[in-house]
């Protein structure tokens, strides 16, 4: 309020007025437009905690009475039955030593791979590795692999791995001829690894596997 003299001469100065009400409007509408602010907030949720955003499940649960246990000690016994798996033994002979253990599991998979309506692709990757025990020598050394592609174009660029190792070592690592059959080492978690691509590898509506990413099952060389 503007006093000259004691007396109120706000009327005289309309422009010193507006000024004030629009002032004292701007203050009271404040509250107002931080309340419209919060609520509009698109990354604060009205309440509770932020939930996350769960996709849903491409495939169900696998039942307990569908593992073929029967099936994983079946191929167990076979590479058992090689008598050793020293990836110094022999990758030729059929009956006995790692080329044995191989063609073992090359079965299995094909089989898996058929029953699946041959969405499962089998492969044999054979390449060369030099150790001590090779006195710096190249030798020959092999892993299988099953191959279930993912269903979507994008992911199926992502690779899961489900592996076990099928060389075996006896007591003595130099020596191909001494036994290893090696049920614990590894034959049963390449068991596991087929009996995984047994009940993942089943097709889906779209003619591929029932998940978006690639998995690969595997039989791989360790260090035997």
């Amino acid at each position: 309020m503007i006093m000259v003299n004691g007396v109120n001469r706000l009327h005289e100065h309309p422009a010193t007025l507006f000024a004030l009400v629009f002032f004292a409007l701007a203050l009271s509408a404040i509250p107002a437009v931080r309340q419209r602010a919060v609520s509009r907030d698109p990354a604060e949720l009205a309440r509770g905690k932020p939930q996350p955003k769960i996709l849903a499940r491409p495939a169900g649960a696998v039942a307990r009475q569908a593992v073929d246990e029967k099936s994983m000690r079946a191929l167990i016994g076979k590479l058992v039955a090689c008598g050793t798996r020293l990836t110094l033994s022999s990758w030729t002979d059929s009956k006995r030593g790692i080329g044995c253990g191989r063609e073992v599991i090359v079965a299995r998979f094909n089989e898996i791979a058929k029953d699946s309506g041959g969405k499962l692709q089998v492969v044999v990757d054979k390449f060369e590795s030099t150790s001590e025990r090779t006195s710096g020598k190249p030798m020959p050394l092999e892993n299988v692999y099953a191959i279930l592609p993912g269903s979507d174009a994008k992911l199926a660029k992502i690779i899961f791995i489900v592996s076990g190792h099928f060389d075996s070592r006896p007591s003595n690592v130099m020596d191909p001829e001494a036994d290893a059959p090696g049920a614990d080492d590894d034959a049963s978690g390449v068991a596991v690894s087929a009996e995984c691509a047994r009940l993942l590898s089943k097709a889906g509506a779209n003619g591929r596997g029932r998940y978006r990413a690639t998995i690969l099952f595997a039989a791989v060389f360790w260090s035997g």
